[in-house]
């Protein structure tokens, strides 16, 4: 091999570093910002192909600190809840936030102006809390059904890795419906970038064995069908909140996958 040839590679691998490096640090509380390598210019749309990346390194952490509780012998419900909880912390909430600021706003919007208004507003209201009770007991009843420590880290790892791997395609496949925003200041990602996305969720997929691949892709299409429609039908495009929206549908729809097939 060349020294050109090996400079090449060096360079792509300190490039994808660094790109991981950044989207781990968007979508988590871990102060990667604080490694030189990913303190360059970023694009932040061409990073998005590591979005999986970064969920599979959160579902990793969380299914490690659930083995751990299991090993401290705690119940199965308060296990549950607690991972889960944990998931907050290290998150940042951000994909929560997305879900109750859908909720509230189209729940209690009468048009597309007042929905993205009442998105906006930082103020919690009542479809907001209920979307948010529902999304948390649902996660955690699913992650106290999984009782081995082994299949539970196998399914958040596939869960929170193939939930984020649609983000990046919600961003391209439908117009920015407020101007403004996170999801605005990201842009739209290339379509090799959201090949190289969904192609790591369908490996993240594959931890759980073919059938469940298979259950895993038809259910997170459909997830990703109904988040699409309604964000469609409601303001006429998507926000970052229609994205957090549609990561907390997918992560759900995957844990029951596994719990339904798996135990």
């Amino acid at each position: 091999m060349t020294s050109h040839k090996f400079g090449e590679i060096r360079s792509v691998i300190r490039q994808g570093s660094a790109d991981i490096l950044v989207v781990v640090g968007f979508y988590t509380r871990l102060p990667t910002w604080r490694i030189p390598l990913a303190q360059r210019e970023t694009d932040f749309a061409r990073v998005q192909w590591a979005a999986p990346i970064a969920g599979a390194l959160i579902g990793l952490i969380l299914g490690l600190f659930n083995a751990a509780l299991d090993g401290l012998d705690i119940p199965d419900v308060p296990r549950g809840i607690m991972v889960v909880a944990a998931g907050l912390l290290l998150t940042g909430a951000l994909h929560e936030d997305g879900l109750a600021d859908i909720a509230d706003g189209f729940g209690g919007g009468a048009d597309k102006e007042r929905k993205l208004a009442i998105m906006k507003d930082s103020r919690l209201g009542t479809y907001g809390t209920l979307a948010l009770i529902a999304s948390f007991g649902l996660r955690a009843s699913l992650v106290a059904a999984l009782t081995s420590p082994t299949l539970a880290l196998t399914a958040l790892v596939s869960a929170h890795a193939s939930a984020r791997a649609m983000m990046p395609l919600m961003l391209a496949h439908l117009p920015n419906a407020r101007g403004t925003g996170v999801a605005f200041r990201i842009g739209t990602p290339s379509p090799g970038d959201i090949g190289l996305a969904l192609f790591l969720a369908v490996l993240a997929l594959l931890l759980m064995g073919p059938l469940a691949t298979i259950a895993g892709i038809t259910i997170l299409a459909a997830a990703y069908l109904a988040i699409w429609s309604l964000a469609i039908n409601q303001i006429g495009g998507q926000t970052g909140d229609v994205c957090g929206a549609l990561e907390q549908t997918g992560e759900i729809a995957v844990l029951t996958v596994c719990v339904t097939l798996l135990i």
